[in-house]
């Protein structure tokens, strides 16, 4: 291992040292073994190798004393082993020497030798010895302490956050809020009396933070970062750093100040960003920079990209790739194999709940057990061979929220290429031939690269120029796949709200970004997400429909009413996430998870109906579908409705009654007008209000068997009818449910949402 220098590669050289002696770190606090045959040996770079080895045949005597026979043995064995490495230095390298020698028990209870030595990646400055029934790591916790820690300081009206960044870890420190009494033009004559409170405490607030900091930002009379940035709105932050109670050596320390929109942590986040030219050597601006140049790449769909196992492995091979990105936590085990009759060999790349199936271990096709000549962590064997592909080895965390959606939308194992495939593929097979030495056999082989690469550049272009995903080309290094957002239905994805427009009174359209332009939602025809927040300290989650469609990339659209407080005599605190919604800036995130649900149309009148959420789902056709929605239950409706519509070759026939308070509540009648008068032989809606003007043509009132024998499809009698349900608990109870038992649409033909 060897010291980082100042170059990009260097750099990256050494994030992957670092990595390295993480996962030794790990590893080595994990082992444990029987009595004190355990070796921890830390040398200096000025120590001499001879004066160790003097050491350990002293302790090799002294260890000849230990009465218990398993331990001594244990124990001199250990002594030997380290003497052995010892031997292979002529003296001790200018980083220092760190030797981790002994006897551990596996989890399977059975003992086993670790042997390591190694030059760390920059100096050590401390020497141990220490033999024990554990390994001590406290000395290479040192090595991985980055050098620049920046304090921060995010101060607005109505509060301040302190907090620090080292590396690419964020850390909160203390925050507290404010009540500041704001201006105003009343008071008459006491006017100037509440000028002079507000300024006594504005000042008293400032005081505050000046003495916080020190609290924080100072330790034994010494300031413990080596920069401080002040963020905030309006000029608290000028005023904190300009004031004489702002103590001096933090003055000293301010390196940028920045304006930023929000207070808290989202300022925080901002406030990062804000700084990055005076925070350059900082792991998590790097950390940022490098994916958000990779999701770049994506979104412009450049070609200079790979992601997943399979593909990404490929084009590294290929000498492709130039930057390998790859999460520090990735999960997947190499396996080289070999089938012990034919030969042959192969790679296998399993994460640890396909471990468990044998299947993987045999030979598909003759059942023969496959032979395990070795097997590694993939991340592990990237960091020991990715120089051999001429590519650099960047490994980063999921802490950032770019980090998170890398792991989380693409597997957490990527890379930028060097030029695109299609290219890359030509020169490599230019290459080849210009080895070849017949000069007919150059002319046929060019041709036939020729027609190959024209075939995969013709295909790309007429699916791209159609906006169809090419998943099924069999050239897969250069297939387009989608982006889906939600890959786990059980993780939390956080979006930014990028745009909120006031639909009417009590209605709003929200629209948040996927991780990138490419990026789909991934939510089946029928199911819904959840949205989760921290509302007063305690977690709410609610479902929601979106009304945009996998065919929208780069964002999510959401249709809410908005229930506020002391409107509703039943309900006078409101909805806790519609209002928590409705006060969302822009910029600001809220986790997504999904998808959720029972209920997928899989198209041409199919749906897939799960029981139970464990249950296999079982299988319906229908050719006609009858809809009763009321409020916002459109949106599940009109999902499954655009579906059908776009499809020419759907010939499903979709009848909805759409009940409301009154006209003004309308959710997305435009589009369910359009939709309706566009397919006017597939699709039919009628409204009904419980308040209705004079010029109004629907109906008016609950929704009864009346209405819906008139509007809705029969339940005819082979079962050709579904009738799909989504509104209020109320309405679906009291009135839909009776009015269909009363008209005999059978029960199993009945979906709620």
């Amino acid at each position: 291992m060897s010291g980082p220098s100042g170059s990009g590669e260097d750099a990256a050289d050494h994030n992957v040292e670092v990595w390295k002696i993480k996962r030794l770190i790990k590893s080595l606090e994990m082992a444990r073994g029987n009595g004190t045959s355990m070796i921890s040996l830390i040398i200096p770079p000025r120590d001499q190798i001879a004066r160790i080895s003097k050491m350990l045949a002293d302790e090799y005597g002294t260890a000849s004393n230990i009465k218990s026979r398993v331990n001594r043995l244990s124990v001199l064995g250990a002594i030997t082993s380290v003497q052995g490495r010892l031997k292979l230095y002529n003296k001790v390298p200018t980083n220092g020497l760190v030797i981790y020698c002994g006897t551990i028990v596996t989890d399977e209870g059975k003992e086993k030798k670790v042997n390591i030595d190694f030059e760390p990646f920059k100096p050590i400055n401390t020497s141990l010895y220490l033999c024990d029934n554990k390994f001590h790591t406290e000395a290479l916790q040192a090595l991985l302490a980055d050098d620049n820690k920046f304090g921060f300081i995010i101060m607005d009206g109505n509060g301040s956050l302190f907090g620090t960044l080292q590396g690419n870890t964020r850390e909160v420190l203390h925050k507290f809020t404010v009540d500041l009494p704001k201006k105003h033009g009343r008071g008459g004559q006491s006017a100037l009396r509440f000028a002079r409170l507000r300024m006594e405490k504005r000042h008293n607030y400032v005081r505050k933070v000046a003495e916080t900091a020190v609290e924080i930002f100072i330790r034994n009379d010494k300031v413990n970062v080596a920069g401080l940035i002040l963020a905030g709105s309006a000029d608290f932050k000028t005023e904190l750093g300009q004031s004489d109670m702002f103590d001096q050596r933090l003055q000293a320390k301010i390196i940028k100040t920045v304006d930023v929109s929000y207070g808290g942590e989202n300022g925080f986040n901002q406030a990062i960003e804000l700084a990055e030219d005076a925070l350059a050597n900082v792991k998590f601006i790097q950390e940022k920079k490098l994916i958000n140049g990779y999701f770049d790449e994506i979104s412009q769909d450049s070609g200079k990209y790979v992601y997943g196992v399979t593909d990404t492995l490929q084009a590294l091979e290929m000498g492709a790739i130039e930057t390998l990105i790859c999460w520090e936590n990735l999960d997947i085990v190499r396996y080289q194999l070999k089938n012990p009759i034919t030969g042959e060999e192969k790679l296998l790349y399993l994460v640890p709940d396909q471990e468990k199936n044998k299947t993987h271990f045999t030979e598909s096709s003759t059942g023969v057990e496959l032979e395990l000549m070795d097997s590694m962590p993939l991340l592990e064997w990237l960091a020991n061979n990715y120089k051999s592909y001429g590519a650099a080895l960047e490994i980063v965390t999921d802490r950032s929220q770019e980090g998170a959606q890398f792991v989380r939308g693409f597997g957490g194992i990527g890379g930028a290429n060097r030029i695109t495939l299609n290219s890359f593929a030509a020169l490599c097979l230019i290459k080849m031939v210009s080895n070849s030495e017949s000069t007919m056999t150059n002319v046929a082989f060019i041709s036939g690269c020729v027609i190959l690469l024209s075939s995969i550049a013709l295909y790309h272009f007429l699916y791209r120029r159609r906006g169809i995903r090419c998943t099924l080309c069999p050239f897969s290094v250069f297939a387009m796949k989608n982006l889906i957002t939600l890959v786990d239905p059980e993780a939390t994805y956080p979006l930014v709200l990028i745009r909120k427009e006031i639909i009417n009174h009590d209605t709003r359209k929200f629209r948040f970004k996927l991780p990138t332009d490419e990026h789909i939602l991934g939510l089946p025809v029928g199911k819904h997400i959840h949205l989760s927040a921290k509302i007063n300290e305690k977690l709410v989650v609610r479902p929601y429909t979106p009304i945009s469609s996998d065919d929208d990339k780069g964002f999510v659209d959401l249709m809410i009413k908005v229930y506020f407080k002391n409107v509703h005599p039943k309900f006078p605190d409101g909805g806790k996430m519609t209002q928590y919604l409705e006060g969302m800036k822009i910029g600001e995130t809220i986790n997504f998870r999904g998808p959720s649900g029972l209920i997928v149309y899989k198209g041409n009148g199919s749906f897939a109906v799960k029981p139970t959420k464990k249950a296999e789902p079982k299988h319906y056709t229908y050719k006609n579908i009858g809809m009763i929605a009321g409020g916002s239950g459109i949106t599940p409706m009109l999902q499954i409705i655009s579906a059908i519509m776009k499809n020419p070759k759907d010939s499903t026939r979709v009848s909805l009654i759409f009940a409301n308070k009154d006209e003004s509540d309308i959710l997305l009648r435009d589009e369910l007008d359009r939709l309706a008068a566009e397919h006017s032989d597939k699709f039919h809606v009628w409204y009904t209000v419980d308040k209705a003007k004079p010029s109004w043509i629907y109906s008016t009132g609950f929704v009864d068997a009346e209405m819906i024998q008139k509007h809705l499809p029969g339940p005819g009698s082979n079962s050709d009818t579904v009738i799909l349900m989504c509104g209020p608990p109320p309405m679906i109870k009291f009135a839909c449910i009776p009015s269909l038992d009363k008209l005999g649409y059978p029960e199993k033909d009945r979906l709620i949402f």
